[in-house]
């Protein structure tokens, strides 16, 4: 692992960024830089992708939560569609959940 791996994980475990991280051993960092790690779980088939950004500040009191959430759904849901068109299988979706 990289010093720069080395030090975002670090500050992600310890919480120093505001977000605690908690890992495990079978995770693998894939890449990273400073402000960014990719660990990959072969056994879920998953690539977590956790970024930093110090100056970027969210409002998530009640008022602006609302958007956020929506905001998120369809920001997944077009990852989701857009993963299913590039895998080859023939663009069917494995769920229509909105």
């Amino acid at each position: 692992m990289s010093t720069q791996a080395d030090s975002f994980l670090a500050r992600l475990e310890q919480g120093a960024i505001g977000l605690r991280l908690r890992t495990r051993e079978r995770l693998i960092v894939q890449g990273a830089d400073e402000g960014s790690v990719q660990l990959l779980d072969s056994d879920a088939r998953v690539v977590w992708w956790f970024l930093c950004f110090p100056e970027l500040h969210m409002d998530l009191s009640p008022p602006r939560i609302d958007s956020l959430d929506t905001s998120a759904a369809r920001y997944a849901r077009k990852m989701f569609e857009d993963a299913g068109a590039q895998d080859g299988s023939d663009g069917k979706l494995r769920t229509t959940d909105p």
